[in-house]
C-alpha cells in the first residue's frame, strides 16, 4: 500500500472521505483494508481485531462493568446465604483491608471473613493456619470468598482481571512491581498468577508474571482466566502449614 493509500486508509477507518481521490481508487483501497482485517485473524481471533479499533483499558473496564452487575444479580441469594452463614461462623461476615490499588493508591477491599477477628493484618501466606475457621476454609476452596470484591470492581478500585492487590507493609512486592509498572492498571480478583497457583510469597516471581499477564493480556485472554477459575483451576494466596 502506497503512503497516500495508506492516508486514505486512516481516513476510512475514522469514517472520513479523502477529496480530490477517484471513486475507483477509494474503493480499491477499501477493498484492501477489508483484506487486511480478514488476514489479521479479525474473524478467528476477535480479540486483536478489537485491539486494533478499540482502547484496550476501556474496553476491558465496560466488560468489567457489565459481568460485575450481572454477577452481583445473579449471585445476589448466593451472597445473602454466605452472609448469613458468616454471622454463625464469626459474628462479621464481611473482612474490610486496606490494599494497594493503581496509580499505588490505596483502597478498601471487601471479602467474606475467613479468619476469626482480631488475627494479625499479614500477607495470606504468613496468616496462621489455626485462624482460618472450619467456614472460612470452605470459602476458601470454593473461592467464594471473593465474591464481594464485585463490589470494588464496580466502584472502579478492581478489575475482574488482573494482579492481585497487595498490603501496604508488602514493601518487597511494591518495588519488584513498581519496577514492572504492575501498578499501571487496576488490581484484579484473578489472573495468570492466580490460575497457575503463584502467591505473594515469591514477589519476584509474582511481579513478572503480572508485568507478562499484562503486556498480553486481551478479551480473549480475560475471559481465558475467568473460566479458568471458575473452574477450580488455581490456589491463589495460600495460608501454608507451619511446616511449609
Amino acid at each position: 500500500m502506497t503512503s497516500e493509500e495508506s492516508g486514505l486508509y486512516d481516513d476510512l477507518r475514522n469514517n472520513r472521505i479523502r477529496e480530490g481521490v477517484g471513486l475507483e481508487r477509494n474503493i480499491r483501497v477499501l477493498v484492501e483494508c477489508v483484506s487486511k482485517l480478514i488476514h489479521c485473524d479479525a474473524i478467528c481471533y476477535p480479540g486483536r481485531f478489537l485491539d486494533k479499533f478499540v482502547n484496550r483499558d476501556i474496553m476491558l473496564r465496560l466488560l468489567d462493568i457489565v459481568l460485575a452487575a450481572l454477577g452481583c444479580l445473579i449471585a445476589l441469594p448466593l451472597l445473602a446465604a454466605l452472609y448469613v452463614a458468616g454471622l454463625f461462623d464469626t459474628g462479621l461476615p464481611l473482612f474490610r483491608q486496606v490494599r494497594v490499588g493503581r496509580w499505588q493508591k490505596s483502597f478498601v477491599l471487601v471479602k467474606f471473613r475467613t479468619m476469626r477477628p482480631g488475627t494479625a493484618s499479614v500477607a495470606t501466606h504468613l496468616a496462621d493456619v489455626s485462624a482460618v475457621t472450619p467456614f472460612g476454609s470452605f470459602l476458601r476452596k470454593t473461592k467464594l470468598d471473593e465474591l464481594p470484591q464485585l463490589w470494588n470492581v464496580l466502584r472502579g478500585e478492581m478489575s475482574l482481571v488482573g494482579p492481585r492487590p497487595c498490603l501496604p507493609n508488602q514493601h518487597e512486592l511494591i518495588r519488584e512491581r513498581q519496577l514492572r509498572r504492575v501498578f499501571d492498571v487496576r488490581p484484579g480478583i484473578t489472573g495468570l498468577a492466580q490460575v497457575q497457583g503463584i502467591d505473594m510469597s515469591t514477589p519476584v516471581l509474582l511481579a513478572e508474571i503480572d508485568a507478562r499477564m499484562i503486556q498480553t493480556l486481551s478479551p480473549v485472554s480475560y475471559f481465558r482466566y475467568i473460566l479458568l477459575t471458575v473452574l477450580g483451576r488455581g490456589a491463589g494466596d495460600r495460608v501454608k502449614n507451619k511446616m511449609d
